[in-house]
């Protein structure tokens, strides 16, 4: 009768093994939460980066078609430019 030498409330090796595994399964599910909240972050950022991307690009046709053409020469020369145009 070994299970009455037990002091009530102590607590055998399983429940703490399975306990113990039930906390690492949160810490995994945690770390999966994490990498996936990750993954939407760097989703968004992309799609702004590529809206951005758009714009610009865009925006410089605009001018390029409103003016007759491309302008060779420094980011100042074409802003130059687009005041004249």
């Amino acid at each position: 009768m070994v299970w009455m030498s037990r002091v009530q409330g102590a607590v055998t090796h399983s429940e703490l093994a399975s306990e113990r595994q039930e906390r690492e399964r949160e810490r995994e599910r945690e770390r999966e939460r994490e990498r996936e909240r990750e993954r939407e972050r760097e989703r968004i950022r992309g799609s702004v980066q590529e809206k951005k991307r758009k714009e610009k690009k865009r925006n410089s046709l605009a001018w390029e078609r409103r003016c007759g053409g491309e302008v060779e020469g420094t980011r100042e020369r074409k802003r130059e430019f687009m005041i004249i145009c």
